[in-house]
């Protein structure tokens, strides 16, 4: 006698079969939760491939638009990570330039950004993003610089917000205040050790960058390729040794730190 299963009679009913779900017809392939060969106390469902999909990912992947708030409300410490630089692009989509020219002119003109959640792709989790217009810069000869965009910089969920000043596990059970002298000496520290209005950090080159073009001109010459490159993110030695009498009257007047920071992360 021959089973359901040697007829492939289990297979033919759980997956070609039409569904009817409130009334309504359902064709095609269905899964089935749990799976056939495992045990659960939740009751068996048959659901679509399309179904599992919009579980997964109930947000398709663009930008969709909030609202907008004054630029001065965006504080530095809201950056959670690089922003992403956005251009428009009329070969992908038609309008695209004539929006982005609306948009990023009233924003310049008002001070304001605009507040969006952005789905990067299929599989990527939604963002909430602030939509910072970039003005463009060109030189006097009308080589452009900068060019116009926005910078969406990616802003942090209340999950991700937490005021560690205030949390007995970072800071300890006392949290000691610093003395007057305290607070003179670190003052005086930090004025000491000024970059000054001449640093730049965007002409420090990245060390690393610099060491991979190195490496690739000396074997493109074949010549013999130096141990080190000069890292000019390193700091100032001498600048420091300057510095020397008013970073140890720092340390001795806070106890090396150990007075003004006793909190787990903090020693």
């Amino acid at each position: 006698m021959l089973s359901s299963s040697d007829t492939g009679l289990d297979d033919l009913l759980k997956m070609t079969l039409p569904l009817v779900i409130a009334g309504e017809i359902i064709e095609g392939p269905r899964l089935f939760y749990p799976k056939p060969d495992e045990k659960s106390r939740f009751p068996k469902v048959y659901v679509t491939k399309e179904d599992v999909a919009a579980l997964k990912h109930p947000l398709s992947k663009g930008i969709t638009l909030l609202g907008f708030k004054a630029m001065d409300t965006l504080e530095h410490h809201h950056q959670l990570r690089p922003a992403t630089f956005a251009y428009p692009d009329e070969a992908t989509v038609k309008g695209s330039t004539r929006a982005f020219v609306a948009l990023h002119s009233v924003l310049l003109e008002r001070n304001m950004f605009a507040l969006c959640l952005m789905v990067r792709g299929p599989s990527a989790e939604p963002r909430l993003v602030a939509a910072v217009p970039q003005v463009e810069e060109k030189t006097g000869g009308g080589a452009q610089l900068v060019p116009p965009g926005f910078n969406f910089i990616y802003l942090p969920y209340s999950d991700d917000v937490r005021a560690l000043e205030k949390d007995p596990g970072f800071t300890g059970p006392e949290r000691p205040q610093p003395s007057d002298a305290q607070v003179a000496a670190a003052a005086t520290m930090i004025d000491a050790l000024q970059l000054g209005t001449e640093f730049d950090p965007g002409a420090v080159p990245n060390p690393h960058v610099q060491r991979h073009f190195q490496v690739l001109e000396c074997v493109a010459l074949d010549e013999d390729c130096p141990e080190h490159v000069r890292d000019d993110a390193k700091p100032d030695e001498a600048a420091f040794n300057a510095a020397q009498p008013y970073i140890l009257a720092f340390k001795v007047g806070g106890g090396s730190g150990h007075q003004l920071f006793r909190g787990g992360g903090c020693r």
